[in-house]
């Protein structure tokens, strides 16, 4: 922390936003202890470890397209709306014991343990999805449901569902074969 208080009120972080690149707004002026919710319409980027170890509480990031590795890595994320999110790469939420159910409707890609332990119950991924890594939902006993609205045939897979999702988990194949 060095000198200076890193305590800030929403005002602060509201004007932060304006002026700070996405990717440095998060790594920069967050600190461990902001609960709310997290709302930016102009984000597009979330960069690596930009909330690590942070109490975030809800995420609605409505254009974020991409979230970079570690960026919620042992972070308390209690939801998330990110329905423009196209690629999420490796460990994004790992260690993540909150999140709960999650529905990510353009995603295309997810790296390998982009959810582990993530403390997800369901997730929805869209008909753009092309790749799932390995391990992505490992350690989620929680996990009951895995909707795939793509067709199995354009999906490449890192490992075989469920993806080191516990073995009650049911995957959905609702894009067909």
């Amino acid at each position: 922390m060095g000198m200076l208080d890193r305590k800030i009120t929403q005002d602060m972080l509201n004007h932060w936003k304006k002026i700070i690149p996405a990717y440095q707004f998060a790594y920069y002026i967050l600190d461990d202890s902001f609960e709310g919710t997290l709302y930016h319409p102009t984000v597009l980027y979330i960069g690596s470890n930009a909330f690590d170890n942070a109490v975030v509480g809800q995420l609605d990031l409505p254009n974020v397209q991409y979230i970079d590795e570690n960026a919620f890595r042992s972070a308390t994320v209690s939801g998330a709306n990110l329905p423009n999110l196209k690629q999420i790469m490796g460990t994004a939420f790992y260690a993540n014991s909150s999140l709960g159910d999650i529905n990510l409707p353009k995603i295309q890609y997810i790296g390998s343990d982009a959810f582990s332990r993530s403390g997800l119950t369901s997730i929805t991924l869209g008909s753009d999805l092309i790749f799932i890594g390995s391990n992505a939902f490992e350690y989620n006993s929680r996990l009951t449901t895995i909707n795939i609205h793509a067709p199995k045939s354009q999906v490449t897979t890192a490992g075989q569902a469920p993806w080191g999702a516990p073995s009650t988990c049911q995957v959905n194949w609702l894009g067909g074969e």
